[in-house]
């Protein structure tokens, strides 16, 4: 899926400077999930560095993903 739209970054700028509930990046905690996120391997790094890929490499990986993932209990 694909979706394309023009963004006006000044507007972005202000509406995230603006308190309030809906500023979520702003109320985040971003802290309490680096630990977490350290030490997790979801999805494997740089497995496009040996030159190009095709379209078969993205779904290898994604589905060795999917299996591993599942094999930890975490899906």
């Amino acid at each position: 899926m694909a979706a394309f739209a023009e963004i006006d970054l000044g507007a972005l700028r202000r509406d995230c400077r603006r308190p309030g509930l809906n500023n979520l990046l702003a109320r985040q905690r971003f802290e309490l999930y680096a630990e977490s996120y350290r030490q997790s391997h979801f999805y494997p790094a740089n497995t496009m560095l040996e030159g190009e890929v095709d379209r078969k490499h993205f779904l290898q990986t994604q589905q060795a993903t999917i299996e591993r993932l599942a094999k930890l209990g975490i899906i």
